[in-house]
């Protein structure tokens, strides 16, 4: 993700077009928000086994 914002950066400046840009923000967003929930789940299923004892 880190060398796809900075690729688009390089698009940017070299066209004076944020749209790549943006483009690469939403990606990040699309990605990481479902990413989160899942970590977040795992969590509490884990959570959940160590209260039950196991």
């Amino acid at each position: 993700m880190v060398d796809a914002f900075n690729q688009s950066r390089i698009i940017a400046a070299n066209a004076f077009n944020l749209s790549a840009v943006t483009i690469v923000a939403i990606l990040f967003v699309l990605i990481t928000i479902p990413q989160a929930r899942f970590v977040d789940r795992l969590i509490e299923r884990d959570t959940a086994r160590m209260r039950a004892g196991g």
